[in-house]
């Protein structure tokens, strides 16, 4: 998202520079610590079939690498 920043974005791009040197310098074991008492618990699961989801089918995401480089 850096390189669609227009020039007038400046503090966002400060800020989002700052949040990345502090995401780099965790551990794995860190962030998932943190993830888990930010992040509120839900299911992925759509069970209802009159949302916008449908139905969600199992394993959507499984093929997402969490390790590949983000461009």
């Amino acid at each position: 998202m850096m390189r669609y920043l227009m020039p007038d974005e400046a503090d966002l791009k400060a800020l989002a520079e700052s949040a990345i040197a502090k995401l780099e310098g965790m551990t794995d074991a860190e962030y998932e610590e943190l993830s888990e008492e930010l992040t509120p618990p839900y299911s992925l699961v759509v069970d209802d079939e009159d949302s916008a989801w449908g139905a969600m089918p199992f394993g959507l995401f499984d093929d997402i690498d969490p390790d590949s480089e983000i461009e």
